[in-house]
């Protein structure tokens, strides 16, 4: 997804800055962020959109390949704490999804032929939902045979941990090795089983 049009022709208008945060940022990782942030007129420095572009840059830097994994704790679907830390030593798949998002659901057989593929050879998924109705919440996770398991704070796109993990789009993933630290993001499809099919042996 190149913004560099965009931003060359709107370089040093704050306009430029507010169609990227907009339209193209939530799917866009550390490097391309921070190159279209390279591209921005010194003139703009200080203004509220590119400090919009700044924090966004920050939290993506702590999420990067290789970083360790933010810990968190969310209920799941009985009111119980699970915590990410409690996966140490598997390797994990954080999925951010919610029953209402159809490219969701259109992805979830893919992790479901991942998780069946793999939950044998140390691998399993963490699903955190961002459902507001929790009936719908579980009438999906039956529907869709997402046997794994599956948190939910009822925040929408408000909850602390989706502000952590820089989640602006759904369906985003993290695979988290066993000893805690990123190993990839944004996995769908078949990349994921590629991905998996590397690490996980």
């Amino acid at each position: 997804m190149s913004v560099a049009p965009l931003l060359d022709q709107h370089a040093a208008s704050p306009v430029g800055v507010y169609a990227f945060l907009r339209t193209y940022s939530s799917r866009l990782g550390y490097a391309e962020v921070k190159a279209a942030r390279e591209r921005l007129d010194a003139s703009l420095e200080g203004s509220a959109y590119v400090k919009e572009v700044d924090a966004l840059l920050a939290k993506l830097e702590r999420l990067q390949d290789g970083a360790e994994a933010p810990d968190f704790t969310l209920p799941d679907a009985d009111g119980r704490p699970v915590s990410l830390s409690s996966f140490r030593g598997q390797y994990v798949l954080v999925d951010f999804w919610a029953a209402w998002c159809p490219d969701c659901r259109r992805e979830n057989p893919n992790v479901v032929a991942a998780y069946q593929q793999y939950q044998k050879k140390n691998f399993t998924v963490l699903g955190v939902s961002l459902d507001r109705d929790k009936d719908k919440w579980l009438e999906a996770i039956e529907k869709d045979g997402l046997t794994w398991t599956q948190v939910c704070d009822f925040q929408y796109w408000s909850g602390p941990v989706v502000n952590l993990y820089a989640v602006k789009w759904i369906p985003k993933n993290f695979l988290i090795g066993p000893d805690g630290r990123i190993i990839a993001s944004g996995l769908e499809g078949q990349a994921l089983l590629d991905k998996l099919a590397e690490v996980v042996k």
